[in-house]
């Protein structure tokens, strides 16, 4: 097999209200993997709490999407929490991680650590219009990232309603 690495990588927080406390709700997801991935939230000085599996989506295209979520209280937090996602593909022996500082308590909105491998994408889709590998997925692959452009701003513009 040939494994795939991401083609997105986001870690993002948002503030939240839990049980009338101030909190955060943390999200960490990625696009675009193979073989099956996993994925874990993690913060620094805060022991494990049972988060939830990650929700794996196989696409029609035999790749994995991989989505994590957990809620945490600020008063449960460090001053500075630094929140890791850790991505792998244990078949593959692949290990990513992205790292963000979430400051308890300050009205910060949104902060996001995105990795868009829009370059890597570029050179697939080129490699992919070279002679003799069908000429015909630029176009195809192109189609696909602008939709994915598309959904993945609806879908901030739908969280960033809440806030």
């Amino acid at each position: 097999f040939v494994p795939a690495t991401e083609d997105k990588f986001d870690l993002t927080y948002r503030k939240k209200t839990i049980d009338n406390k101030d909190g955060v709700e943390i999200t960490c997801m990625a696009e675009g993997l193979y073989p099956h991935p996993t994925l874990d939230i993690s913060i620094e000085g805060v022991p494990e709490k049972q988060t939830a599996k990650p929700t794996v989506t196989l696409r029609h295209d035999g790749l994995y999407d991989i989505l994590s979520r957990t809620t945490l209280l600020d008063e449960d937090l460090p001053e500075a929490a630094i929140v890791k996602c850790l991505l792998g593909i244990p078949k593959a022996n692949y290990n990513v991680s992205h790292k963000t500082v979430y400051y308890p308590g300050t009205p910060t909105t949104t902060s996001t650590a995105t990795t868009k491998l829009q370059h890597k994408m570029e050179m697939n889709a080129l490699n992919d219009s070279e002679a003799g590998n069908g000429g015909g997925n630029f176009a195809c692959g192109l189609s696909i990232n602008v939709l994915l452009v598309i959904a993945h701003q609806a879908l901030v513009n739908m969280f960033n309603m809440f806030d």
